[in-house]
């Protein structure tokens, strides 16, 4: 039996010859192309792999490579970061000119293959394809700077970027939720459009066999205040499920209790395309807990992430911790409020409340409730085949 270095060292060769078998298929197929080849290399596997369902009915064939260290969300085998030359998970957050410029020259020809490029996080891969000339689908799902936050020259340059390309009608931006539309719009002057995530890749839909109530939350005192209460019947995910769940365990809860540390996560969306009955903190709730210093919403700005000073921001600044409406001009722009979008999700405005009072879905038949389901998927989808549209058509 080989021991776990060797099955380690036996992946990662599979991995390396993977996207060199990439490289050369990529330059050789250009001659007889159908469709449109469009690449894409990204930290976040969830947004992209989102795009990918949609993309053939738009005409498009990706290739993808993912550095990211979540990689067996969405795949069985090759579950480690692809080890890209230059770029990679070990690297990217000290992207600059230099690395932009080696990335570049190693992957020259391989770049000119393709008719067009897809950016969703972070952002800043944009620039590993500028001078080439082509189309640009660049998706936001939060904080467009990384890895530049504290770093004005490489934000504004990356800024600057964004707005030649789209001044010469070679990009299409779009964000997947409100408030990374509008945190674009303050910082590039440019608005891009909104296509929320459907997340069908899983394909799964809610069919409640348990009576099982599970927390999702990072901030284990409130954990342990909801599951510790005598009357709750609500566990944490690690006693629900043990280590890694699979989406079909997570299918069968009766309801999950998510405490965002975002106003915009994929979970949120995963949840909603499969109609899980979810639960979150109302804004009032929210104020209780910051005004009593608990750490809930902590990575709605990257400030707060690295714990930056943000003094010097501008008053109007939407990363100036500071503000009196910081929190407040978060969550007017967060997913779980909008019912349209999330019409799974009920807002509680005490734990005992959650512990008390059964969700919505309860009244309401299996059929009743997915039915509900569908017809949001149905307009979530269309946004994002508008999109992709949109993009292909540029190409």
């Amino acid at each position: 039996m080989l021991g776990p270095g060797l099955v380690r060292e036996a992946a990662s060769l599979l991995q390396r010859g993977q996207l060199a078998f990439d490289e050369a298929r990529a330059v050789r197929s250009r001659r007889g192309k159908r469709r449109a080849r469009v690449f894409s290399l990204d930290v976040h596997q969830s947004v992209i792999a989102d795009l990918a369902v949609a993309m053939p009915e738009a005409g498009l064939d990706v290739l993808r490579w993912s550095i990211s260290s979540h990689n067996h969300i969405n795949r069985k085998v090759q579950i480690a970061p692809d080890p890209v030359s230059v770029v990679n998970a070990y690297t990217w957050k000290s992207i600059d000119e230099n690395m932009i410029d080696a990335f570049q020259d190693r992957y020259s020809r391989f770049l000119q293959s393709f008719d067009g490029f897809v950016v969703c996080y972070p952002f800043a891969f944009a620039e590993l394809f500028r001078g080439l000339d082509r189309p640009l689908l660049a998706v936001s799902a939060t904080r467009y700077e990384v890895p530049y936050t504290l770093d004005p020259k490489q934000w504004n340059r990356l800024n600057a970027y964004l707005v030649d390309i789209d001044s010469k009608g070679e990009l299409t931006l779009a964000a997947n939720n409100v408030a990374d539309r509008d945190y674009v719009e303050y910082f590039t002057g440019l608005k891009p459009s909104l296509a929320p995530s459907v997340c069908d890749y899983l394909q799964v839909s809610w069919s409640a066999t348990t009576d099982r109530r599970v927390v999702f939350s990072r901030v284990p005192e409130l954990e342990r205040a909801l599951v510790d209460e005598p009357q709750s019947t609500w566990q944490s995910a690690h006693a629900a499920f043990g280590g890694r769940y699979t989406w079909s365990q997570l299918a069968t809860t009766a309801e999950v209790f998510v405490i965002p540390y975002n106003i915009s996560t994929m979970t949120l969306f995963e949840l909603a395309t499969a109609g899980v009955p979810v639960t979150v903190p109302s804004k009032k709730l929210f104020a209780e807990w910051i005004e009593s210093g608990i750490d809930v919403l902590s990575e709605l700005s990257f400030y707060q992430v690295v714990k930056a000073d943000t003094s010097a921001l501008a008053p109007d600044n939407t990363n100036n911790l500071s503000r009196n409406d910081f929190y407040d001009w978060w969550l007017a722009r967060s997913d779980f409020y909008d019912p349209n979008l999330m019409p799974n999700v009920r807002t509680v405005d005490s734990l005992d409340e959650a512990i008390q009072e059964p969700h919505p879905a309860a009244g309401f038949s299996a059929a009743e409730w997915l039915g509900r389901t569908d017809d949001r998927n149905r307009i979530v989808r269309l946004g994002r085949a508008t999109l992709l549209r949109n993009f292909a058509e540029r190409l």
